[in-house]
């Protein structure tokens, strides 16, 4: 069977601080050491996904129609008869002002609203603004706004924060609000798309969502990652069926995210 990278176990294995936390989950664990699977980091999920640079916030205007196509290499795996289409590959667009603070966030790891100009972080790692080099964006606003210095009293490090290719994501919002969560893309001024958003929860390329665009990112926040739910439908299958045992199942079938539902099946009869 081809690989796809939506096959390979949990997708979004991670915490609150972005940590990956397999060792502490142990049917995450299982899936990864049985099927010899791993954990998948972002760069793996994203950056086949071409997106042209956005020189401009008011290129990226969305209308409210049926879900964009965009052709690109990326499309690979997907299924044979869209295999040259990929579809909500598209970010929520941002404000004026919060685009103008994007484009200044350097594109490193672990850059965010510190790195703005103007910003200072003191011994006790509390951010403030530095009254020397205030700046005021052609809005009139601050540079640096107000609520990314009060966030978790000025100790946070999430505000306009770029994820990085190395790292896992630590949770899929439902809406990708850079004031107050890591969602920007390593190398663009935007958040992540829709597109791959979805892809953080295991949903495979040809899957299409509807809606507003803000309706899908909500769709996909709330969803249950995938491979997640196809482990709790196959506990319950056996349940179901009678087929499971009297004590939990804590461990996966080897290769269980490369194997078909009839597999799998076949497998748990003729170990019943």
């Amino acid at each position: 069977m081809e690989d796809r990278w939506w096959d390979f176990g949990v997708i979004d294995v991670g915490s609150s601080d972005g940590q990956t936390v397999v060792k502490n989950n142990q049917v995450a664990k299982d899936i990864q050491v049985a099927a010899g699977e791993i954990t998948i980091r972002l760069k793996t999920l994203i950056q086949v996904l071409v997106l042209v640079p956005f020189p401009h916030i008011e290129q990226v205007a969305i209308s409210s129609d049926a879900p964009k196509k965009m052709m690109g290499s990326a499309c690979k795996g997907t299924r044979k008869a869209e295999k040259s289409v990929l579809y909500d590959h598209l970010p929520l667009p941002l404000n004026e002002d919060d685009y103008l603070r994007v484009c200044r966030i350097p594109k490193k790891k672990g850059a965010n609203f510190r790195d703005l100009p103007g910003v200072v972080v003191g011994a006790n790692n509390v951010a403030r603004r530095d009254p020397k080099t205030e700046m005021e964006l052609p809005s009139g606003k601050q540079m640096v706004p107000d609520y990314a210095l009060n966030f978790s009293e000025g100790k946070s490090t999430k505000p306009f924060a770029r994820l990085w290719w190395d790292e896992t994501v630590p949770t899929v919002l439902t809406k990708p609000d850079p004031h107050c969560q890591a969602y920007l893309h390593p190398e663009q001024d935007r958040v992540l798309t829709v597109r791959e958003s979805a892809r953080l929860q295991g949903f495979p390329d040809y899957y299409k969502f509807c809606g507003q665009v803000k309706e899908r990112y909500c769709q996909i926040g709330n969803a249950v990652a995938v491979p997640v739910a196809r482990a709790l439908g196959y506990a319950m299958g056996l349940a179901v069926q009678k087929l499971s045992r009297a004590e939990p199942l804590l461990t996966l079938p080897p290769k269980f995210s490369h194997s078909t539902t009839a597999q799998l099946l076949q497998a748990s009869v003729s170990d019943a």
